[in-house]
């Protein structure tokens, strides 16, 4: 019988655990603190914005006013019949609307000056935020080599254990032999396994089944943490190959 020759680090068997729990809990924080953040922003901008638009309006408004009134007194002096009171009356009108720009002016000013220093606080948002979803990027790539890695490993480590169990019925030649479908539950119990590429042989076909049967399970998946189980290792496609 042909023996397979697998090495797996002790250091490589450690980390069969896959446990990324730290880097996932920290990337779900990030996200909902800039949500938040963001939302906020996005509110304030909001308000400021409809401020200066209704500040802007009312500067509109009374400019309107103040050049129908400006017309009226144009007209009044015009007219020889319009008393004196009348055309006193229209000046009056001026003068209070006038002041009533002013103010109206100074706030438009000020809404404006507001405004623009909010454009360039959310330009500066916006480029922190593109820095930030940069750095969650590379953070999220980091994570998932690392996860990558991590069923690496469990792949080696199930595999060596099915060459230690399997005993072929007769003499093989090196290559490979057969590719197993092995379904796993999260406590690392084995609830199926099936060939998706067969050797040819049917004994050497049911040696392989058997190897995976006795194998039964890899108990240190009850340690992994249930969204790598659910990502990865519900099914795992193994190849046996004869060295």
């Amino acid at each position: 019988m042909n023996t397979a020759t697998m090495s797996v680090d002790s250091t490589d068997r450690a980390t069969v655990n896959i446990k990324r729990t730290t880097v996932t809990a920290f990337l779900v924080m990030i996200i909902i603190v800039l949500a938040a953040l963001t939302t906020i922003a996005l509110y304030a901008s909001h308000l400021a914005l409809n401020a200066a638009k209704d500040v802007d309006s009312k500067w509109q408004n009374q400019e309107t006013r103040l050049l129908d009134i400006e017309a009226k007194a144009v007209l009044a002096a015009s007219m020889s019949g319009n008393t004196k009171v009348q055309q006193d009356n229209f000046q009056q009108e001026l003068l209070v609307l006038r002041k009533e720009v002013q103010v109206v002016s100074g706030a438009l000013a000020q809404a404006n000056s507001y405004k623009a220093a909010r454009e360039s606080r959310d330009a500066e948002q916006a480029a922190k935020d593109a820095r930030i979803a940069e750095q969650q990027a590379a953070l999220m790539q980091q994570n998932e080599e690392l996860e990558r890695k991590g069923v690496a490993n469990f792949d080696r480590v199930v595999t060596e254990r099915l060459m230690r169990l399997w005993e072929p019925p007769v003499e093989l030649a090196k290559g490979e032999v057969a590719q197993l479908q092995i379904s796993f539950a999260q406590d690392g119990v084995i609830t199926n396994a099936a060939l998706v590429k067969t050797s040819g042989n049917e004994a050497v076909d049911n040696s392989v089944l058997k190897a995976a049967s006795d194998l039964h399970q890899i108990p240190e998946m009850v340690t992994v943490h249930p969204g790598i189980y659910q990502k990865y290792l519900q099914q795992r496609v193994i190849s046996l190959r004869v060295e």
